[in-house]
């Protein structure tokens, strides 16, 4: 199994100048991540990976990326399950496993908009998976 997307691609095609978001070493496993999630929201159809195919993967492995980072994140600063703390009038905060941008009624509404934006003209999405109701 190969990923619908390389670091070249994403680079020279889907940043179109702008600043990279996944570390080239981390690319792969991303880019994998993306092809995945993709595979498994589409009907039993072959493929063709056209640009709309590789910059949705792009799309969507950025936004692993940016899942992952969110929660290393929060995992540093939580250790003690305190997110925020005060000292004059003593206020504390504490930490959520997730964020409130991932958690998982958002992920999926995002994965779902991303899915739609890049191939919801193609037909090739699977309702029944890629729906979140409200």
């Amino acid at each position: 199994m190969s990923n619908y997307v390389d670091y070249n691609y994403y680079l020279n095609n889907y940043l179109q100048g702008r600043e990279p978001v996944i570390p080239t070493a981390s690319f792969g496993f991303y880019s994998m991540k993306a092809t995945n999630e993709i595979r498994g929201r589409i009907y039993n159809t072959l493929i063709i990976i056209d640009e709309d195919v590789k910059n949705c993967t792009c799309d969507l492995a950025e936004f692993f990326y940016r899942e992952d980072v969110a929660e290393q994140s929060i995992t540093k600063t939580s250790a003690k399950g305190i997110s925020s703390e005060s000292v004059g009038e003593y206020s504390v905060t504490y930490a959520t496993s997730k964020s409130e941008e991932y958690s998982q009624t958002n992920r999926d509404v995002k994965i779902s908009s991303i899915l739609r934006t890049w191939l919801g003209n193609k037909n090739m999405l699977n309702n029944r998976r890629v729906d979140v109701v409200y």
